[in-house]
């Protein structure tokens, strides 16, 4: 891409002298113009966007009245599309998510920067520590635990439950305290990072 170079023509200069500066500048011009937008020379939809990129930024822009903003945020390693409402709004509204992970251990996210997650265990005749996926922001809302044995060896006791005081944003632990070996299905819903 050509190089674009502020302060050309020079006030000082005669135009024919920064007449090379002012060629390199429109040629960067109409490079940037290009690159998604529709050509000038379309009489009917010149100026509009054919898309639209905008790079991950660390955090919302600020905001005055009655103006909004659109961007991308970096979170969690991903870019994702979010919206900021007028007056530097507190509430940052995630338009898109990261990309879904659809397997037995995997997450998708929710709109409104929620993150839903799930997975299964190894067979446990203890407690054990489950990690979640990926990292919430903060402590999930929610989670919910369901365990599984084979039908022909169910157990006569069912007593297990989640150490609330465990609970963080990347695992919980699983009390299992009947002494049987269990598989267990987990859901986790939060804020995702």
């Amino acid at each position: 891409m050509a190089s674009f170079t502020p302060g050309i023509p020079a006030a000082t200069h005669a135009p024919s002298a920064d007449q090379p500066l002012m060629l390199d500048n429109y040629t960067a011009l109409q490079q940037a113009q290009d690159l998604n937008h529709v050509a000038l020379s379309d009489i009917t939809d010149r100026g509009k966007h054919k898309y639209l990129q905008m790079p991950a930024q660390p955090g919302p822009p600020n905001t005055g009245n009655l103006e909004g903003a659109l961007c991308t945020l970096s979170q969690g390693g991903f870019a994702v599309l979010a919206w900021r409402n007028q007056n530097n709004a507190p509430a940052v509204v995630t338009l898109t998510n990261r990309p879904p992970v659809n397997a037995t251990n995997g997450y998708t996210s929710l709109p409104n920067n929620l993150l839903l997650q799930w997975g299964t265990t190894g067979t446990s005749s203890t407690s054990l520590t489950v990690s979640f996926n990926v990292a919430f922001a903060v402590a999930p809302y929610n989670i919910q635990v369901t365990r599984q044995r084979p039908a022909a060896t169910p157990g006569t006791t069912f007593s297990f439950w989640i150490n609330n005081a465990s609970i963080g944003t990347t695992s919980f632990e699983i009390i299992n305290e009947d002494g049987h070996s269990w598989e267990y299905q987990w859901t986790a819903i939060g804020v995702a990072l």
